[in-house]
């Protein structure tokens, strides 16, 4: 026999677990069906956070000049720091788009290339990773940033030595906590 307060219990969180489920089908159909799931309708929800009003900072420099790609390559930092923020990889596809729009204006942007070998690596493709993040190093060996790159391509692929020279290159022209 079922005791009379396991019933109650399973009938505070059914409706518990109904009402939760009843407020977000609600909400989720009162947006316009343009802004379901976009940044500004998730913002009206929480606070922004540091990734969203990157977002929007990068929405505004697009704004103002659509054809620089400055703009673009916030947007796509912005949207795959929002991926690491949330967990939620499809910001990643986002990334990617403005990284395209980059490419458009301007196909022989280095610092699209440089994000371009960190989105590889957000997608575990990292032998194309290796590759673009060598491209970076012969047009600039003396930017730090693009070793990070080469490191962890390097580590996933197994070529431990190579990644060890990478990280201490990375620490040799900025050797600073940052």
């Amino acid at each position: 026999r079922i005791s009379l307060q396991a019933l109650c219990t399973v009938g505070v969180l059914l409706a518990i677990f109904f009402g939760i489920r009843a407020v977000a089908h609600r909400a989720s159909r009162s947006e316009p069906a343009g802004r379901r799931g976009s940044i500004s309708s998730t913002m009206n929800a929480t606070p922004a956070t540091p990734a969203d009003q990157r977002i929007q900072a990068a929405q505004a420099a697009i704004e103002n000049a659509p054809q620089q790609p400055q703009g673009f390559l916030l947007l796509c930092s912005a949207y795959m720091q929002k991926a690491r923020e949330t967990g939620d990889f499809s910001f990643n596809s986002r990334a990617e788009a403005a990284l395209n729009r980059v490419l458009e204006i301007d196909a022989a942007n280095y610092d699209a290339l440089k994000l371009r070998a960190k989105l590889l690596l957000t997608y575990h493709q990292f032998s194309d990773a290796l590759e673009v993040a060598k491209r970076a190093q012969a047009l600039r060996p003396q930017d730090h940033d693009v070793y990070g790159a080469l490191t962890d391509a390097n580590v996933e692929l197994g070529n431990y030595e190579e990644a060890v020279k990478a990280a201490q290159q990375m620490v040799n022209l900025r050797p600073d906590t940052s």
